[in-house]
């Protein structure tokens, strides 16, 4: 007997993004699930069908959550709400399968169980599997995490950041691996088109008072670029808010190469925003030699269109002037 036959009928795997850790305060950001029928997989091919949903949780993501998911609060703030529409949309995807799966099957089930409460539906009432729990069996104090099992099977995240279609995708290839299948697929087999469904362009944000154009965001030409850019922003402001400045400056340094190896290459200038957050980090440290150099650096870049960059190159005079 072949081993797919000794699977159910059909699986469905399942992942979500949330704004935090907590089912009961925190909400779903997006879902991700994949249907499959093992049977399917006698001729080598992988036919599953999947879904993958975005919504505007109603409060702000923690900020290590941000950095996981990769939307930032203005993107998400201009997405639909988890309606009951969606909410039994994606009940009745899930509850399809004769059982469902997912990495840290408790987390999922639990946040998606609680959504569909505050819509007043039932939760999800199939079987569950826990590939976690499952790698923590057979492979013991390993680093059972999605990341770790996926990079001992060869497969890895196509981005930083984590897509629950994509994790849905990767505990799929972990369930599969687990129950004697060989032969594993890249989530690029999926396709290119793998964005949640329902995502909405959000206009561009303003951040504090300068214009979108002064971060990069409004001339970027992907979504992928524009939200990686809001989540940065976000992240770094969070980071000077709370005191974090070595961080915020690590990140901030890591984006001025960026954009400087992006502008050279494509005749583009360079966004103002992170030199002059850079500035501000070294005033604040009395570290005035810096302020000036990251300043003369900014004044030696060609600069992106529609931006103004007065208030720096005066700034860079006055700390000059403050040094003589």
């Amino acid at each position: 007997m072949e081993w797919f036959d000794r699977l159910p009928k059909s699986v469905a795997f399942v992942d979500v993004e949330t704004t935090g850790l907590d089912p009961s305060h925190d909400r779903v950001v997006t879902v991700g699930g994949l249907w499959l029928a093992p049977a399917s997989l006698r001729d080598g091919s992988l036919p599953v069908s999947y879904i993958h949903l975005i919504f505007n949780p109603g409060r702000k993501s923690q900020p290590r959550a941000t950095q996981v998911h990769g939307y930032s609060d203005w993107v998400l703030e201009h997405q639909e709400g988890l309606s009951v529409y969606y909410a039994d949309e994606v009940r009745k995807f899930l509850c399809s399968a004769d059982l469902i799966v997912a990495h840290n099957v408790v987390f999922d089930v639990g946040f998606i169980n609680a959504e569909l409460t505050r819509v007043q539906r039932r939760p999800l009432n199939r079987p569950t599997f826990c590939t976690l729990e499952a790698c923590r069996s057979a492979r013991g104090d390993w680093d059972n995490s999605l990341s770790a099992i996926c990079g001992h099977l060869k497969l890895a995240r196509v981005s930083y950041t984590h897509s629950s279609l994509q994790d849905a995708w990767l505990a799929m290839m972990v369930y599969l691996w687990l129950h004697g299948c060989t032969q594993l697929w890249p989530f690029g087999y999926l396709g290119k088109e793998v964005a949640p469904f329902n995502y909405r362009v959000p206009p561009e944000p303003a951040v504090g008072d300068q214009p979108a154009t002064s971060t990069g965001m409004s001339s970027a030409r992907t979504r992928e670029e524009f939200e990686r850019l809001a989540a940065l922003v976000e992240r770094i402001k969070e980071d000077k808010r709370v005191g974090l400045l070595n961080e915020a400056e690590t990140l901030l340094l890591a984006e001025v190469e960026h954009q400087e190896d992006y502008a050279r290459q494509s005749g583009l200038g360079v966004a103002p925003w992170y030199y002059e957050q850079l500035a501000i980090i070294y005033s604040k440290q009395h570290r005035y030699a810096d302020e000036i150099a990251i300043l003369e650096r900014f004044g030696q870049q060609h600069h992106a269109a529609g931006v103004s960059t007065m208030n720096l190159l005066r700034r860079l005079e006055k700390v000059r002037l403050r040094r003589c």
